[in-house]
């Protein structure tokens, strides 16, 4: 029964994200995601640290916390992490080469994610189950900092709009690195 909760909570709020990234665009979205992600991580390790090398601090009062935890998590990834690099995908290539790039995108992250379980049980068996979360809300805090940079505002664009900012930005960055100024 709480599967199924879980799931129609999950559907529920990706189908309500695709509607809300078009108000607040797709960049400020995602780094919104992954800064509630790893907030939501960075307090699931304190919480597992706590409870592995504090054994005199009482945390049955906080049991809730893993549990809200995962609710907060889904809830940020939806708006976010779990939805923006398909619209993106959608939004970035031609129709030319789309399908070769979700197929590459679909590798990508069943790989991805296949590493990411055997990271997690390597790091939860050798050095306890606050570890994962640790890394994994270091990489989401590097990774909302570096959207600012990297990830492209694709809000109301056309591809060519999109594939223009893409090559100003590129040759700014160059002409910054080769020290002419324009």
């Amino acid at each position: 029964m709480s599967t199924m909760v879980y799931a129609g909570l999950v559907l529920l709020l990706n189908t309500t994200t695709s509607f809300m990234t078009d108000h607040i665009g797709r960049r400020r979205a995602y780094m919104f995601s992954l800064g509630g992600c790893a907030l939501v991580l960075w307090t699931l390790g304190v919480y597992f640290m706590i409870d592995e090398f504090q054994p005199q601090i009482n945390l049955a009062s906080f049991q809730w916390v893993p549990l809200a935890g995962l609710v907060c998590y889904t809830i940020f990834s939806a708006f976010g992490v779990a939805i923006i690099p398909t619209l993106m995908l959608g939004e970035l290539f031609s129709a030319s080469v789309k399908s070769k790039g979700l197929m590459i995108l679909i590798l990508v992250l069943g790989f991805g994610t296949s590493f990411m379980y055997q990271l997690f049980y390597f790091l939860n068996n050798r050095f306890g189950m606050f570890c994962p979360f640790i890394l994994f809300a270091a990489c989401s805090t590097v990774s909302s900092i570096l959207t600012k940079w990297i990830v492209p505002e694709t809000k109301g664009m056309t591809l060519e709009e999109i594939q223009q900012s893409l090559t100003k930005k590129k040759k700014k960055s160059s002409v910054a690195r080769s020290g002419y100024v324009i």
